[in-house]
């Protein structure tokens, strides 16, 4: 339904991973950490560490992995697992084990966390308030620090594009979703502003999460489609 306009590109660029790399800053979890540092895709990384397998990108296992570490930041269950996967409850189980005995310092975090009954911030200190008496308290206090620290570096990224933008041509951010920001341009500026909104996207989360090192994926493309 998104296409851009005549003689125009559409400029995708998200966050790889941002999810998983807020969520190991957080935590302060070093092999996390140095798994998303690498460079190399995540969850390949986490199936060689949790599982001791080596898969590449387009193994079925890779969704297992994102469920996996996705699903811990959400407070997912064994039995949420187990309905997610469609696997049994026991594999489930097993799964979750293997993450908590991986990555003990970011269970430790999460256990912190879910005890938290009236609020908790965002890394650039902004404050999340929760509501004791609901049910899913505990999980909203794993997650709000995540999310809405994704929340911040978008909003920090498109603030600074907006002070620094240097082109002979209107501000042409026309999406924000979630972990990304799609421009509408001319198609002989495209590949500058690309890199120009890759830079700033790095250096804000960079900044934000000090010792940690973001990476972005770029798409110049005709609909916003051909990006998925």
């Amino acid at each position: 339904c998104f296409i851009a306009r005549p003689n125009n590109k559409l400029v995708i660029i998200d966050w790889c991973g941002q999810e998983s790399g807020i969520q190991a800053y957080l935590a302060d979890d070093e092999r996390m950490k140095s798994i998303f540092n690498s460079g190399q895709d995540i969850y390949v990384l986490m199936a060689k560490e949790m599982l001791d397998k080596t898969i590449e990108k387009s193994d079925p296992l890779r969704p297992t992995m994102k469920a996996v570490v996705l699903g811990s930041d959400y407070g997912m269950s064994s039995q949420g697992l187990a309905r997610k996967l469609e696997i049994d409850l026991d594999k489930a189980e097993e799964l979750m084990k293997q993450f908590r005995r991986t990555f003990p310092q970011m269970y430790e975090y999460m256990e912190i966390q879910s005890s938290k009954k009236k609020c908790v911030q965002t890394i650039s200190g902004r404050k999340c308030w929760l509501n004791p008496y609901s049910e899913q308290c505990g999980r909203n206090a794993i997650n709000s620090p995540t999310q809405g620290s994704g929340g911040d570096m978008l909003k920090k990224s498109i603030a600074r594009m907006h002070k620094e933008w240097k082109f002979d041509y209107p501000f042409a951010i026309v999406e924000v979703t979630h972990d990304e920001i799609g421009l509408d341009v001319p198609e002989e500026i495209s590949h500058n502003v690309a890199e120009f909104t890759e830079k700033i996207m790095v250096e804000t989360a960079n900044e934000m999460c000090k010792g940690m090192s973001f990476r972005v994926d770029t798409h110049i493309i005709d609909n916003w489609a051909s990006a998925k």
